[in-house]
């Protein structure tokens, strides 16, 4: 294998957070190769939730927090959308979700 092949092998793996895991913010920040400024930012606008509060003791994060700020950093990133657009997307996906979840429950009946 060329160094060049070996490189790229290296470059597209992708950590993946593990569920029962809670990580600070300096470990979550390398997870989502978001700086912790920007976390704070999307945690100021309600994009992200810590699993502990912040006023007891720092912010940490479990996987769901980790994805969360992959998502943000992607879709501002990559589709050029702000954190109002973003916000709007998340609430649409949370929207979607439920109404599968209700039309599981109604298909089961």
């Amino acid at each position: 294998m060329k160094l060049s092949e070996e490189i790229t092998c290296h470059a597209l793996q992708l950590v993946e957070p593990d569920p029962e895991a809670v990580y600070t913010l300096e470990v979550a920040e390398r997870l989502a190769h978001v700086p912790r400024r920007l976390i704070a930012v999307y945690y100021k606008h309600g994009l992200v939730s810590p699993v502990v509060d912040p006023a007891c003791g720092g912010f940490y994060f479990n996987d769901e927090g980790i994805r969360a700020l992959r998502r943000i950093e992607y879709l501002r990133m990559s589709c050029g959308i702000n954190l109002v657009g973003v916000k709007m997307i998340f609430a649409l996906m949370d929207e979607a979700d439920r109404l599968r979840a209700e039309a599981r429950f109604l298909r089961a009946r």
